[in-house]
């Protein structure tokens, strides 16, 4: 199975659409097959402000391209969000609920083992934001990503 990923991984050109020392945003374009935005937090530190406006202003430029995309979290190195910035995530899903679900496919969130904080803090997110495409969290990344490769 990892041999399979590292030649997936070998044919796509990604993109990388922001990155800062603790997160990074890309777009991954295999042929053949959907886009795949990828959000991978860098290290445990909470996202700045600039991040976090950064990465919902490169979000929205996707929408706005009217593309199909599927999308991941990697949140492995991720830690708890102030209450500011998983507020401002939620407005802007709300916001932008009807482009999502129109755009993204699926979606797949890789948290990190024993953080039960942040994983309480992602589901509020999602039950907040409800989307209508399916989504998948593992502490398994490579459970997500065999989620991510179903049609």
């Amino acid at each position: 199975m990892r041999r399979t990923l590292a030649l997936l991984m070998a044919a796509a050109r990604t993109r990388v659409l922001y990155e800062s020392s603790a997160v990074s945003v890309t777009l991954e374009s295999t042929p053949g097959d959907t886009p795949h935005l990828r959000l991978t937090a860098l290290q445990k530190v909470a996202l700045a402000p600039a991040d976090v406006e950064r990465v919902l202003a490169v979000s929205s430029e996707l929408l706005d391209s009217k593309s199909r995309f599927k999308s991941s979290w990697d949140l492995r190195n991720a830690v708890v969000p102030k209450p500011s910035v998983a507020w401002a995530c939620i407005k802007w899903a709300l916001a932008n609920r009807k482009r999502l679900d129109a755009s993204n496919e699926r979606m797949s969130i890789c948290m990190p083992p024993g953080q039960h904080a942040l994983t309480a803090v992602v589901k509020l997110v999602l039950s907040t934001c409800a989307p209508t495409n399916p989504y998948f969290c593992s502490e398994s990344c490579e459970e997500c990503e065999a989620f991510m490769r179903l049609e």
